[in-house]
C-alpha cells in the first residue's frame, strides 16, 4: 500500500512539473510584412492622362473625354483596391 501512495505522489509531482514547465513556454508571433510590401506594384501607377492633340472636331473632343474618363477610372479602381488592403490590414491589427 505504501508503494502505491509513493508511486501516485511521483506521478502527480511529474504531472505538475510538466504543466508548470509548459506554462513557461513562449510563442513568438512575427509581425506581418510592412503594408507597402503587400500592395502590388501595378496598383501604384495609374494610366497616363491622354494627350489633348487636335480637337478641331466634336468627335475628337468626345474621344478625348472618353479616354480621359477611362484614365481617371483606372486610378479610382486602383485607389479603391489599395483602400481595401489598408482596411483589411487595420482589421487584422485590431484582431477582428
Amino acid at each position: 500500500m505504501r508503494a502505491n501512495i509513493s508511486t501516485h505522489k511521483g506521478i502527480i509531482c511529474a504531472s505538475i512539473c510538466s504543466l508548470a514547465l509548459a506554462g513557461c513556454q513562449t510563442t513568438t508571433i512575427l509581425p506581418p510584412p510592412p503594408l507597402a510590401d503587400r500592395i502590388p506594384q501595378q496598383l501604384l501607377e495609374c494610366r497616363d492622362r491622354p494627350a489633348v492633340g487636335d480637337l478641331s472636331r466634336q468627335s475628337d473632343v468626345a474621344r478625348w473625354v472618353v479616354e480621359l474618363d477611362s484614365a481617371g477610372e483606372d486610378c479610382r479602381r486602383k485607389n479603391k483596391a489599395i483602400a481595401g488592403i489598408v482596411e483589411s490590414d487595420g482589421r487584422q491589427n485590431k484582431g477582428e
